[in-house]
């Protein structure tokens, strides 16, 4: 009888410790997913700001190359504030940010989600 009762415990403890670990991990992953989110989402503002700046100044001015011109203005943004980025991933959110653009879209927000008919 002991000794069920001494199985029946460590089972107990050892589902215990198995529900503390995986709930540990869960919220490591969601501290970690939210950290990132914050870097991705201030690299995009970052990026939009420079693409649109170089659109208004080709409005007034003949830029030759503006994706250039616009990595440009993006990379010295983000070495401002401290961010980091890769060269695959900065010409990726250009594209998706003169794309956003062109679709009418301006910093993630529609016409339609800023009230505007």
């Amino acid at each position: 009888m002991i000794q069920i009762q001494e199985a029946v415990v460590n089972l107990v403890v050892a589902g215990v410790v198995g529900v503390i670990t995986y709930a540990a991990q869960r919220v490591g992953s969601y501290f970690n997913a939210k950290g990132i989110d914050k870097k991705l989402n201030s690299k995009r503002a970052s990026i939009d700001i420079a693409v649109n700046a170089v659109e208004q100044i080709a409005k007034n001015e003949g830029i030759d190359n503006k994706f250039e011109e616009a990595k440009d203005q993006a990379i010295e943004i983000l070495r401002a504030n401290g961010l980091k980025i890769s060269e695959v991933e900065l010409n990726a959110m250009i594209e998706d940010s003169v794309a956003a653009m062109k679709n009418g879209y301006v910093a993630g927000l529609n016409k339609n989600e800023m009230g505007v008919a």
